[in-house]
């Protein structure tokens, strides 16, 4: 070995007893932090508790100036994944609240919030749901009308649709939930009818939420009529699955849409957006030659604004499938090629329906998963390709998915 590689070897060595100890000393003050702040919370917790032990010395186990500290506690807790013990002072914390102020007051509200956020950290999902029964009864009898009553409204409408999309029920009790979704939105607009009148821009998103719950029982009965043996012909079955909910859907769009006409003109994006709603909800139930005249007076209403070209082949430049509405979607999202394990290619004819699937990808992983996502693909509805103001067929799409 010469002179300079045995030097080169020594100074490699010096080099990598230096990293590893600066690696060393970097953890230890990692360590010595992470000492400090569990040091610190402990010191948080045990000074709420102290707290909490003079009050109820003073002035008994339930004082009402309990409750501060309870909850002040609790959040403690709940930062620092003790949920179990969160929730324990949070339910304690409520008791007192209902003792001091009453069953039905607002003061309950951050607690039982509270214990719905540490329930669902837990994935206890039953207590959530039945915690979120309960604070929708205190909102209800307790918030005024107005915004924040509005606002509760949609936040349990949302817990309706996550408690559906998570199969909290059986199948044919889960209908409950999309009932449950409409009466909420529904709730929602009838209080902003109250205050502000027929044309208010804060009645979009709760109509929007109808227009989704809408699509969610479409699906719900074209589901329940698949697996009922009953059904002898599929054409009565779609009828069945589709009429009852077409007529509201309707109603629920043209309400949107005077809205929108009201606030922002004929010629506007936001006219044109909603005419394609109106037109993909055609096209979803089953009317495509309605839909087709529908899509055409979208597109005539962008051709109208700036940037037209831009817009129409945002909106009508490749298939998209239905439904498209915000929080529902009829597809998962694709992924970049590289990303998808499962890379199909198909085509969508002038009417939205799907023809010549094929997987281009030779992945044998997950098969079932990815069979079942390409029978999805071949049933759903698109929106078609339109170029000028006709639709075309639209060959060779290709889609990446990662299968779940």
């Amino acid at each position: 070995m010469s002179y300079s590689s045995r030097g080169f070897g020594i100074r490699g060595l010096l080099l990598a007893v230096l990293v590893n100890s600066l690696l060393i000393e970097a953890q230890a003050q990692q360590e010595t932090v992470s000492l400090a702040r569990a040091a610190e919370e402990s010191r948080g917790i045990t000074a709420f508790q102290d707290a909490l032990d003079t009050i109820e010395s003073e002035h008994g186990a339930y004082a009402d100036a309990l409750a501060e500290p309870l909850y002040s506690l609790a959040s403690r807790f709940q930062q620092n994944d003790r949920h179990k013990e969160a929730i324990t002072a949070f339910k304690r914390g409520l008791h007192l609240t209902r003792i001091n102020q009453g069953l039905f007051s607002l003061a309950q509200i951050p607690f039982i919030q509270g214990e719905i956020t540490s329930h669902f950290a837990l994935s206890e999902l039953q207590a959530v749901d039945q915690r979120q029964r309960y604070l929708l009864k205190v909102q209800q009898h307790s918030l005024p009308s107005g915004e924040p009553l509005i606002q509760a409204l949609m936040q349990h409408a949302d817990w309706q649709q996550k408690a559906y999309e998570l199969g909290l029920d059986n199948f044919e009790d889960s209908i409950i939930r999309l009932h449950g979704m409409w009466d909420l939105y529904g709730a929602a607009i009838e209080d902003i009818l109250k205050n502000d009148g027929p044309v208010s821009l804060r009645l979009l998103a709760p109509l929007n939420g109808l227009m989704k719950t809408q699509y969610m029982i479409s699906i719900y009965n074209a589901e329940k009529i698949r697996i009922n043996p009953t059904v002898s012909a599929r054409q009565d079955g779609l009828e069945r699955a589709f009429s009852p909910t077409y007529v509201p859907g309707k109603s629920i769009i043209w309400s949107i849409y005077e809205v929108e006409l009201k606030h922002h003109g004929q010629y506007s994006l936001e006219v044109a957006q909603t005419l394609v709603m109106l037109a993909d909800w055609m096209l979803w139930s089953n009317k495509p030659d309605s839909a087709q005249e529908t899509y055409t007076n979208a597109i005539e209403v962008l051709a109208k604004l700036d940037d037209a070209a831009i817009l129409k082949e945002r909106i009508f430049g490749s298939p998209m499938s239905l439904p498209d509405i915000d929080g529902l979607h009829g597809l998962p999202t694709a992924v970049a090629t590289a990303k998808g394990k499962l890379l199909l290619e198909f085509g969508v004819n002038a009417r939205g329906k799907v023809f010549g699937m094929k997987r281009l990808d030779q992945v044998e992983f997950k098969k079932k998963e990815a069979q079942r996502l390409m029978r999805k693909i071949r049933k759903t509805k698109f929106r078609p390709r339109y170029v000028g103001l006709e639709a075309v067929t639209t060959e060779k799409i290709q889609r990446a998915y990662s299968v779940e």
